[in-house]
């Protein structure tokens, strides 16, 4: 994929995000690893949130196609 084409793909998918004002958080961690999945081309994706009160990582969102992993 060339450059502006893939720039203009994460343009758009970010727009969708950011217009879609009622999303739930659920959906739109979807969305955000859907993004990260077409723009880095990754086989999995996982978003932690750092817990400063626990001082810990919390996994909050994965994509991970992989049933051996």
């Amino acid at each position: 994929m060339k450059i502006n084409n893939k720039l203009a793909k994460i343009i758009d998918l970010l727009f969708k995000i950011i217009v879609s004002n009622k999303l739930t958080f659920d959906s739109f961690l979807k969305k955000l690893i859907k993004i990260i999945d077409q723009v880095i081309e990754v086989d999995s994706c996982l978003i932690y949130f750092y817990d400063k009160d626990k001082n810990k990582l919390i996994l909050i969102g994965s994509r991970i196609p992989h049933k051996n992993l």
